[in-house]
């Protein structure tokens, strides 16, 4: 049976492939770091467009960092 891939999981995957710690995206993004603990702690799931804050910031700090090295 397939897991069920949530918001979470997607941007887990995203970050350790990015190399990005995921915690740090969630703050830098301005999502609250209560929403990190509580989303991880499956007290909630997170809604789309603050998934897409923190996939975004994700997006945009890797490819920083990608510039910066040519």
């Amino acid at each position: 049976m397939n897991e069920l891939n949530t918001y979470m999981n997607q941007l887990q995957k995203l970050a350790d492939e990015k190399g990005i710690n995921l915690r740090e995206a969630f703050r830098k993004s301005g999502v609250q770091d209560s929403t990190y603990h509580r989303v991880n702690t499956e007290e909630f799931h997170l809604r789309q467009d603050t998934a897409q804050k923190v996939w975004n910031y994700i997006y945009e700090t890797h490819y920083e960092k990608i510039r910066k090295e040519i």
